[in-house]
């Protein structure tokens, strides 16, 4: 996970480009078909990059590294588009609750790039060398292997993985890179190698060619266990400024840009590229101190004011998808837009009745029972304009109902020390979230949660989703999370940022990437370019 201002995976990593371009061959034009359009096809596909310092998983923190090694090694599980594991290096498992225990049976067959067998002591060593590492406040893989206690070999293609508890067992955590074995010699020195590494993998892309740390050349490997095996080359180069590239697709030096800044398509002024957005980790919400607004009521009430809409196009640059829950958009399958809540005014003004909220004065301000006026403490960190976009917006909608709001504007300090002490009513805030989407930090009791919220159903669901269970339970068990969530509104989801992707017309192949793979479906690229 990345570390870049809060978490990556942890908080807000802002800002990361990558841009994508293709070589081309200019074809010789007689003067007969100079008038004619000629197409040029290449496998060829040029990606810029920021600096890497190191392409070994064991102690690298660089972004790019992180997405190439996606290309190069394999994980015993991967995310489907709907964060659902499955399996890779895995042919079969089963998992042992009393011990906390997950036995893997592996895929046979499977190769490494030097040729060499994949086996069970490779596994091993993977877990082992990334415990070793995991001291580092840096370490990419940190929050999931932490969770693993010890590993086990059975024999050359199975083995047994201890978790330090039965409640942190998901497959979902075993989607690190497995790395093999080396001899016993090299074995220390692989834990500090780094522009020296050559990486060996399993996976789709072998290196061909690593020049420095300016230059990595991946070639399909034609031993891959799996299809489609690439037909294509990708050559990352590094980059030093890439702010203007997008720009350059009308020269055809580029075809591709990654990006998840919210104004990135600001900076797309050429008419031969298209943009493509995918929904990324990034929640934006509004969270409630249940110990203050402790009527369910009345936060559903300010939830039925709130014109998330509006602060994405106004505050976002519409850069953002709608979702009804707190998880990712189409989470295990389902629909992110099925329980949406639309701005009714009549709706939550019938709920803040219900609450015990008039006006029972007739200076337009709600009271209750004992004639307190209905005042919002709404919190907002000053350092963020977009949030404080959306704090306005929230307080006119709830004016509009007669609720007072006075928004706080704090440093981050500040802002993060008023969270902790729970010194609010509402906040506007926002979390990068470990692709695993573990919630319990925003949502169990055990936590030192933002919203003070406590559940003991919800809790032991949420232990649940973590622990050994199958594809339906896991389904299951969310779809009741997701009921209580909805009722209790400890929380409420403005929406999920988009990254994107700015693609020219010269690219060929489906571009399917996701906020943890940015590369997927890239072996399918090509570059078609007519002159």
């Amino acid at each position: 996970m990345f570390k870049k201002k809060l978490l990556f995976i942890l908080a807000i990593l802002l800002g990361c480009t990558s841009i994508t371009a293709c070589s081309k061959a200019v074809p010789f034009l007689s003067n007969s078909d100079e008038e004619q359009a000629q197409v040029t096809t290449s496998n060829e596909v040029k990606v810029p990059i920021h600096k890497i310092r190191s392409l070994n998983p064991l102690n690298t923190a660089d972004e790019d590294a992180y997405y190439i090694n996606k290309l190069i090694y394999e994980g015993l599980f991967a995310l489907d588009e709907t964060l659902q594991a499955v399996p890779v290096l895995v042919s079969s498992y089963e998992y042992n609750q009393e011990k906390a225990s997950l036995t893997i049976h592996l895929k046979n067959g499977v190769k490494w790039h030097d040729g060499t067998n994949f086996t069970a002591d490779d596994v091993k060593y993977s877990i082992n060398s990334y415990l070793s590492a995991s001291y580092s406040s840096t370490f990419l893989y940190k929050n999931s292997i932490n969770k693993i206690k010890s590993a086990a070999v059975n024999g050359s293609q199975s083995i047994t993985i201890t978790f330090k508890s039965a409640k942190d067992m998901a497959v979902e955590n075993l989607t690190f890179p497995i790395m093999p074995k080396p001899s016993s010699k090299k074995e220390k020195s692989m834990q500090t190698a780094t522009t020296d590494f050559k990486p060996i993998g399993t996976g789709p892309y072998k290196i061909k060619e690593i020049n420095g740390v300016q230059e990595i050349i991946l070639e399909g490997f034609s031993g891959y266990h799996a299809s489609p095996v690439p037909s294509n080359v990708l050559t990352f180069r590094v980059v030093p400024d890439q702010t203007d590239a997008i720009n350059l697709f009308e020269i055809q030096d580029l075809s591709i840009a990654f990006s998840k800044e919210i104004n990135r398509d600001t900076f797309l002024n050429n008419n031969d590229a298209h943009s493509i957005p995918f929904p990324s980790n990034e929640i934006e919400l509004v969270g409630f101190n249940v110990n203050k607004l402790t009527d369910k009521t009345v936060r559903k009430a300010i939830a039925y004011t709130i014109n998330a809409e509006e602060i994405m196009e106004t505050g976002y640059f519409r850069s953002g998808v709608l979702n009804d829950s707190l998880y990712y958009p189409g989470y295990l399958g389902s629909d992110e837009k099925e329980n949406l809540l639309k701005v009714d005014y009549e709706k939550a003004k019938e709920l803040l009745t219900k609450a015990g909220y008039i006006d029972r004065d007739g200076d337009g301000i709600l009271e209750d029972t004992n004639n307190e006026e209905l005042t919002i403490q709404l919190l907002v960190n000053a350092d963020n304009s977009s949030r404080k976009v959306a704090a306005q917006t929230i307080k006119t909608g709830l004016e509009k109902l007669g609720i007072r709001v006075q928004i706080e504007e704090k440093n981050w300090d500040a802002y993060q020390s008023a969270l902790s002490n729970k010194n609010y009513d509402i906040y506007v805030g926002g979390y990068r979230i470990a692709e695993t989407f573990d919630l319990r930090f925003l949502l169990h009791s055990q936590h030192s949660n933002p919203a003070d919220y406590s559940n003991t159903k919800l809790d032991t669901l949420l232990d649940k989703m973590q622990s050994g269970v199958t594809e339906e339970q896991r389904k299951n068990t969310f779809s009741q999370i997701k009921e209580i969530l909805s009722e209790d509104m400890p929380y409420y989801c403005l929406f999920y940022k988009t990254y994107g992707v700015s693609a020219s017309s010269g690219l060929k192949g489906e571009i399917t990437p996701t906020f943890f793979d940015i590369y997927r479906g890239c072996s399918e690229w090509r570059c078609e370019f007519s002159y």
